[in-house]
């Protein structure tokens, strides 16, 4: 028997819904505000030539740029194979910013005691309180994604 409806609506579950837009928002956004930031500064001429992004902050905001695109297509629901896309991304993505993390983790610099110092201290802690996140929202990705709702979405 067929549907007496030539193309029945799919519709996007909601759980699917806060993992695209949890993808886009932090693996997307995040990773290109240091280099919008730094082309802003450079058009202002406020920093001419300074290098306040890392060849590690490019790569990241290359991806966020591909993981940006992917979001739009798994939001549409094709292909199909747009959502394999997006948590190859997010997976690829977060075992990048691991490794930034780790790198600010395991600096020598404290920037505590330090004259004049530069806030580096800061950034340990706070890696520490990021890693956690890091872990837990690409697991919440891919696990929603894989669902049985998700599957009937890109289907």
């Amino acid at each position: 028997m067929e549907s007496s409806i030539p193309h029945a609506r799919r519709y996007r579950p909601l759980g699917l819904s806060v993992a695209i837009l949890a993808a886009a928002l932090l693996y997307g956004v995040l990773p290109l505000l240091p280099v919008l930031l730094m082309v802003w500064l450079n058009f202002q001429g406020r920093i001419m030539g300074a290098e306040i992004v890392s060849w590690l902050g490019w790569l990241n905001a290359a991806l966020g740029l591909l993981t940006l695109l992917a979001s739009v297509l798994a939001w549409v629901g094709r292909p199909s194979w747009s959502r394999w896309m997006l948590i190859g991304l997010v997976v690829l993505a977060t075992a990048l910013r691991l490794v930034q993390e780790a790198q600010v983790l395991f600096s020598r610099s404290s920037g505590i005691g330090e004259v004049g110092g530069n806030l580096s201290g800061l950034g340990q802690p706070l890696a520490l309180c990021q890693i956690p996140l890091l872990i837990l929202t690409p697991l919440y990705i891919a696990w929603y994604m894989n669902r049985a709702p998700a599957r009937a979405f890109y289907q």
